[in-house]
């Protein structure tokens, strides 16, 4: 059933609602600062209200700025009574930022391994509830949409990740100095599954390359070009209050 959302426990119902949200961004994605500039909050309270009443609304009728949706987005997802990755994922998650290549002596560089990095965050991935994993890949996908505009919305990966990884890695008793000492590692962290999104919501190449073996199933490549995307001047903002 419809109900409140907002503050609650993360269900396939919720997800239903917010949707109504991801959609209409979708649509918006050239609006510039769009998850930085804030909206309006008595029109964000407005939108609240109904999707918590279990309403549906219609977007596009113009009475909404996508800055409004945008930031009731983020109110959503830092409502949650845990974050969307879960406290249990905390430190994985920085483990996977300490994943980097070994140059031909065996010495750690401080070059990312990528390849590394993804499988490690699939199976991650796939290790979350279930609604969480729904609502992770809609919120990265229209994420790395939003990044893939950034010529004209001005927000790159990483501008999007400083407004993110607060709302869906952060714990919610992590410690200031727990965040001193992790806050770059979270920032490029989520700047990496932004732009390697695409490839994230799938089993490892191996498992599915045995998948193919046993049962005959085509191996589906993806590429991932958001790391070749120029920024057409869209320059990284400095870490800002979410």
């Amino acid at each position: 059933d419809k109900g409140v959302i907002f503050g609650a426990p993360l269900t396939e119902e919720g997800i239903g609602q917010v949707y109504q949200l991801v959609e209409y961004l979708h649509k918006n994605l050239r609006a510039e600062g769009l998850f930085r500039v804030p909206g309006n909050s008595v029109r964000q309270q407005m939108l609240k209200d109904v999707l918590n009443s279990g309403g549906d609304v219609d977007l596009d009728l113009g009475e909404f700025h996508p800055n409004d949706v945008a930031t009731l987005l983020k109110i959503f997802l830092g409502e949650l009574p845990e974050p969307l990755l879960t406290h249990r994922h905390f430190h994985a998650h920085l483990k996977i930022a300490d994943l980097m290549l070994f140059d031909d002596r065996g010495n750690k560089t401080d070059v990312p391994d990528k390849e590394r990095r993804i499988e490690a965050l699939q199976l991650l991935f796939l290790l979350l509830p279930a609604a969480n994993r729904n609502l992770l890949k809609l919120l990265l996908d229209l994420l790395y949409q939003t990044a893939k505009k950034q010529d004209r919305n001005k927000m790159s990966a990483y501008n999007l990740a400083l407004m993110f990884a607060p709302h869906i890695m952060w714990p919610k008793n992590l410690t200031a100095n727990d965040l001193q000492e992790n806050i770059t590692k979270l920032n490029n962290g989520m700047a990496f599954m932004i732009k390697h999104s695409q490839k994230l919501f799938k089993a490892p190449a191996y498992i599915r390359e045995y998948s193919r073996l046993q049962y005959g199933s085509r191996l589906h490549v993806s590429k991932d070009d958001l790391d070749l995307l120029p920024s057409h001047g869209c320059m990284d903002f400095q870490l800002m209050k979410p």
